[in-house]
C-alpha cells in the first residue's frame, strides 16, 4: 500500500522557493530516458545520473478516467496504461484517520474553508473510483516497467491542493541508490483473477526470481 505525502500549499505560510516540503509539484528533475529494452517488455525507462536513496524520480500523469470506463478500456484491443488510484473503501479509512489523534505531520487547523468543504468524502457522486489512463495524456512514467520483486522504485501518493484521495498526484521515488544507466521499475501491483474464466491479457516478462508469470 502506497505511502500518504502531505506536500506545502497554498494554504501554508512558508517560502515556495526554498521550502523542502515541494517536491513532486517542482515537476521532473533527474535525468531520465526512454529506451528499448530489446525483449518483450519494449519500451522502458533508466536514469542518466546517479539516484540517491528517496530522490524523487517522475510522477505518474495522465487522463482520469471512472471505473467503467477503465474496465471498457482493459477489455479492448488497446495499449494499457492505467493506475488505479484508492477506492472509496480507502478513503473512508483516510477521513477516519484525519479525525483521528494519529494523524501525522498535518495540521488541519490551517486549512481554509475551501479545502475544508473538500473532507466530505460521503458527498454525493464522491464514491467513484478513479483511474489515470496515460494512453494519450502522459509523461515519461508511463514507460516504467514492472518488476515482481517490487523494482527500485516506490510508489506514493501525494496531497497538494487537495485531501481528496481520487485526485491525489502519484509520485515515483528512489528506494536505494541507483547507478547511472539503471533500468527504473516498480511492481504495478495488479491482480489477476484465475476463477473468472477469462485467459491472462498480459504475461509478466521481468525476469525476477519471484516472477509471478501474469499480469493481468
Amino acid at each position: 500500500q502506497s505511502d500518504i505525502n502531505f506536500e506545502c500549499n497554498f494554504c501554508c505560510r512558508c517560502d515556495a522557493a526554498s521550502c523542502h516540503n515541494r517536491v513532486v509539484q517542482r515537476g521532473l528533475r533527474k535525468q531520465l530516458e526512454v529506451f528499448w529494452t530489446h525483449d518483450a517488455r519494449g519500451w522502458g525507462v533508466r536514469c542518466s545520473e546517479d539516484l540517491q536513496a528517496g530522490d524523487f524520480v517522475c510522477e505518474y500523469s495522465g487522463e482520469l478516467l471512472t471505473e467503467p470506463e477503465a474496465e471498457s478500456k482493459a477489455n479492448s484491443d488497446e495499449d494499457l496504461y492505467l493506475f488505479d488510484l484508492p477506492c472509496p473503501n480507502e478513503r473512508m479509512s483516510f477521513r477516519a484517520w484525519m479525525q483521528s489523534d494519529d494523524q501525522f505531520n498535518f495540521d488541519r487547523a490551517n486549512k481554509t474553508p475551501e479545502v475544508e468543504a473538500e473532507d466530505d468524502v460521503e458527498a454525493p457522486g464522491n464514491n467513484t473510483d478513479v483511474v489515470i489512463d496515460a494512453l494519450k495524456f502522459g509523461n515519461v512514467g508511463r514507460f516504467l516497467n514492472h518488476r515482481c520483486d517490487e523494482g527500485n522504485l516506490t510508489k506514493q501518493l501525494v496531497m497538494i491542493d487537495t485531501i481528496d484521495l481520487r485526485f491525489c498526484r502519484v509520485g515515483f521515488f528512489a528506494t536505494d541508490f541507483i547507478p547511472r544507466m539503471t533500468e527504473l521499475t516498480y511492481d504495478y501491483g495488479w491482480k489477476h483473477q484465475p476463477n473468472t474464466g477469462r485467459k491472462p491479457r498480459i504475461h509478466c516478462c521481468c525476469g525476477a526470481s519471484n516472477c509471478r508469470g501474469v499480469l493481468l
